[in-house]
């Protein structure tokens, strides 16, 4: 290898521009140097290699990285006529006319790569690549450059990150050596990349093998390690995502537009991905929750009232790896805004008037090691927000009225059946704890447009008979199946489940036909009703049934009879036991022993 010398000019170029220690301070000094060493030092040797051809000693005058990839420029490829090409002669001069042949897989690697990058924010000038393992380039993403500038042009004519073709850069690279890589300014071989930044993460195929890249490419001066790791960030996301697509077999997929929201800035990158959770992708994506709560990345899960949020937060963490560890869920609706910082918190001894003597623990200390489920969220006042954001962001937070913090391990799970980007832009939530909880979002659709609402019928059946010791031989009947697909279930998921385990309950054992459906069902059903209670009149005879088992009119004396008669069926299940019984029908005790009084049933 043969040394660089440094020139009379070189050093009194670092003379005459290094300040004097005692003008300016050491950490001045610092910092100049970290600027020359960035800047100064590479434009030099690059000066140096191009008049002599020879590579200059690396750690000297540049990094390891860089004198290796020059010398794999000069001594492999034969590249040193190309140095000062321009953009315009690059196609012709470098890049075969053969086509891009790619493997089966590639198809659903670049599926995985624009699903990340569909909701995708970035700075002006800078752009992110797909190419495939010889560098040519399958998919791009990012806001194009101005035209007429040295980055139109070259986003325009390169088609191939090829280092053979390009000389080095942080795709090609990337790619060769098998691991990131990342390269600024006069780092880069050809001069055409010296206005630039490039940085490139190695992609791997489910059988080891290299077979793509992601690159990143800005028009800006940023520090190599920066880029690089914004690319490690950027290129882990995809490598996981589709690699877990391989083993469920659905790489090939297409991207919803709104599947992943990615934000990624100079300085950082945060992801998101939207996931709607139904079907067979109901179970990729709990699958997908259960990963994340390793790495205790907050979900945000959304749907109407009833649709089904915290049984669906209960299985992530009953699968989940904190299953050991305590669930605390907490309805942030239903606690007043003056309680609830000392609830969510906890106070110390003595903090104010009427106070526990030795204080309490807050939902955040119980539920450490485990699970907080924070119900109603979009509910929450802009002051208690703000507190909560200060939590999220470093697990600490101090108990009302103690002068020293308490730190905890808790993964966060969030609930909203409000519109929580409609309230973000109205003010009413805070935009930067809304990206906080929303690490990865999943959406539960309302039942009355589940694709698997049948299905669900039967598990909620299912669930009912062991739940209420049921004999295992009940079944809908056509009849109520019809119905319950017709049905728009303002109630969604709880609703149905209420229906259902009264009308198992009333059935006792075969099929569950219409005479068994609880009364204000039915007169939902007949008059519309979205969910609004129905006032029952007096006890009246029972009509006579059809031959369909279904009444000729549902008269009100029908709806109290049925309403008793389930009342008494759940009695004699619970024997006789009221808060067992009360549990079967899904009401209060409270209104169990409202009901039994009003139709004169004693225990």
């Amino acid at each position: 290898m043969v040394s660089m010398q440094v020139s009379p000019v070189s050093r009194s170029l670092v003379d005459d521009c290094s300040p004097s220690v005692s003008e300016t301070g050491v950490s001045h000094l610092d910092g100049f140097l970290k600027t020359f060493n960035l800047l100064e030092r590479p434009r030099q040797a690059w000066e140096w290699m191009r008049q002599t051809l020879q590579v200059p000693a690396p750690d000297e005058w540049v990094r390891d990285e860089v004198a290796r990839s020059w010398r794999r420029c000069i001594e492999d490829y034969q590249l040193s006529s190309s140095m000062d090409v321009p953009v315009s002669e690059l196609k012709k001069q470098h890049y075969p006319v053969d086509e891009i042949i790619a493997p089966d897989a590639t198809t659903g690697m670049v599926a995985c790569f624009q699903r990340a990058v569909a909701s995708l924010f970035l700075n002006d000038g800078l752009m992110l690549y797909l190419a495939d393992s010889r560098g040519q380039v399958l998919s791009t993403f990012g806001r194009p450059f101005d035209d007429y500038t040295r980055g139109s042009q070259l986003t325009r004519h390169v088609v191939s990150w090829n280092e053979q073709m390009m000389g080095n850069n942080g795709i090609g690279s990337s790619i060769l050596c098998g691991k990131p890589a990342a390269f600024c300014g006069e780092e880069h071989f050809l001069r055409l990349l010296h206005p630039f930044a490039t940085a490139g993460y190695p992609l791997f195929g489910a059988d080891g093998k290299l077979e793509w890249g992601l690159g990143i490419l800005s028009d800006q001066r940023v520090d190599p390690g920066i880029l690089k790791t914004m690319t490690v960030l950027v290129g882990g996301g995809i490598q996981r995502d589709f690699l877990d697509a391989q083993a469920a077999g659905i790489a090939s997929k297409k991207p919803a537009s709104s599947s992943a929201n990615l934000r990624l800035q100079q300085s950082n990158a945060v992801a998101t991905e939207v996931c709607h959770c139904e079907g067979a992708a109901g179970d990729e994506t709990l699958e997908r929750v259960v990963r994340l709560q390793k790495h205790r990345i907050p979900v945000l899960v959304i749907g109407e009232s009833g649709a089904g949020k915290e049984h669906f937060v209960r299985k992530a963490y009953e699968q989940g790896p904190r299953a050991s560890g305590p669930f605390i869920p907490v309805n942030c609706a239903s606690i007043p805004r003056d309680l609830i910082e000392s609830e969510l918190f906890g106070y110390a001894s003595g903090s104010f008037t009427g106070a526990r003597r030795e204080g309490k623990p807050g939902k955040f200390q119980l539920a450490d090691k485990g699970v907080l489920f924070l119900d109603e969220i979009g509910d929450m006042s802009l002051d208690m927000q703000s507190t909560l954001l200060r939590v999220l962001e470093n697990s600490e937070f101090y108990p009302v009225g103690a002068t020293a913090p308490v730190r905890v391990d808790v993964q966060v799970f969030a609930a909203t059946n409000v519109p929580i980007g409609e309230a973000v832009k109205a003010g009413r939530f805070r935009r930067d704890l809304y990206y906080r909880l929303n690490g990865m979002q999943v959406v539960l659709p309302p039942l009355r447009s589940r694709e698997d609402k049948r299905a669900l019928m039967d598990e909620v059946l299912r669930r009912e008979i062991m739940r209420s010791n049921l004999p295992g031989n009940l079944f809908l009947g056509d009849e109520v199946i019809a119905l319950f697909m017709r049905h728009s279930w303002p109630g969604n998921v709880r609703q149905l489940s209420n229906v259902i385990r009264c009308a198992a309950i009333i059935a006792g054992e075969g099929v569950i036909g219409l005479r068994h459906l609880p009364g204000d069902f039915i007169a939902e059903i007949e008059t519309g009703s979205q969910g609004i209670e129905i006032c029952m009149p007096a006890l009246g005879p029972v009509p006579p049934e059809d031959d369909d088992g279904m009444s000729s009119r549902y008269a009100s004396g029908s709806l109290i009879a049925h309403e008793k008669k389930a009342i008494l069926s759940a009695l004699q299940i619970a024997e006789n036991n009221i808060t067992r019984a009360a549990r079967q029908l899904g009401i209060t005790r409270a209104t169990l022993y409202k009901k039994m009084t009003q139709y004169g049933i004693k225990a």
